[in-house]
């Protein structure tokens, strides 16, 4: 067994994920969380995983931020953004978020890798991100090929960045944001 080919190539398809995501799409998500009083994120199965992490990095920095399914999640309200991330822009539980948000006269931004499914046609940003692998490539043939869900993390840390420096925020916010009965 090759674990050491397996990381390399898991880092590689990450690396391949964060590369096709546009400059213009990154600019626009950045500008709706910057205007945004509240953020919320959802999710199914590991995506979901993977926008907890997000939103308690955002919460760290000082932007209000929830995720559905919470008990205290508040109600969604005009203003607010839902981020939400599905691979395939189908998952049903969470297209019923992004219909119950519109509904609210909510803003969304959708993570897919899908722009022309349904949730792709209900969303006001759609955040597209490569998740097949290339032909040919060592990861075209594993069992689990997920880059689409490993690199939520990553973009979301990217964008947490630029908002932290932009709100000038620093380490001592997000030590001041971290949870102390833990």
């Amino acid at each position: 067994m090759d674990t050491k080919l397996y990381r390399k190539e898991t880092a590689r398809g990450i690396q391949v994920a964060l590369d096709s995501v546009s400059e213009e799409c990154i600019e626009q998500i950045i500008r709706e969380i910057e205007n945004a009083p509240r953020v919320f994120f959802t999710g199914a199965g590991r995506s979901f995983l993977m926008v907890q992490a997000v939103a308690m990095a955002f919460m760290q920095i000082g932007i209000t931020s929830y995720v559905t399914g919470g008990v205290t999640t508040p109600a969604i309200e005009p203003g607010d953004l839902l981020i939400a991330a599905s691979c395939s822009g189908e998952t049903q539980s969470v297209a019923l978020f992004v219909e119950q948000a519109r509904k609210c006269g909510v803003k969304v931004a959708l993570l897919t890798a899908n722009e022309e499914s349904r949730m792709g046609k209900m969303a006001d940003i759609v955040i597209k991100m490569a998740a097949d692998s290339e032909p040919g490539s060592v990861q075209e043939n594993w069992v689990t090929d997920n880059r689409f869900e490993h690199a939520i993390v990553p973009l979301g840390d990217c964008l947490m960045e630029y908002l932290a420096r932009d709100r000038g925020a620093s380490g001592s916010t997000i030590s001041e944001n971290h949870a102390n009965i833990e």
